[in-house]
């Protein structure tokens, strides 16, 4: 009888530490996959020469997709000045205790 009891604890964990294993892969799929978003949006602003039409498109495309992208343009008054930006995408993260995060 211990014998049975202690078997069907080990499948009972064994299969807890499996789901676990999915989640975290599931959860590092949509980091890479909001990771690669925002390397596309990123191209795509810096491409368009940091048009603000562009980027009002793709804040709006990312309040679509469920994120806020906040996308700062510096350097556009100063004549012959390299122009950047400072882009920030957040997104809620959920994790298996529903505990919502809001990663940058």
């Amino acid at each position: 009888m211990d014998q049975i009891l202690e078997t069907v604890l080990a499948v009972i964990i064994v299969m807890v530490i499996a789901f676990q294993g999915a989640k975290a892969v599931s959860n590092n799929t949509e980091v890479v996959a909001v990771n690669n978003y925002f390397e596309e949006v990123g191209k795509c602003i810096s491409e368009s020469n940091y048009n603000e039409q562009v980027i009002k498109e793709c804040i709006a495309e990312a309040a679509a997709n469920g994120y806020e992208l906040s996308v700062n343009v510096y350097g556009l008054s100063r004549p012959g000045m390299g122009r950047y930006a400072d882009m920030t995408l957040k997104y809620n993260y959920e994790s298996d205790v529903k505990e919502k995060r809001k990663i940058i």
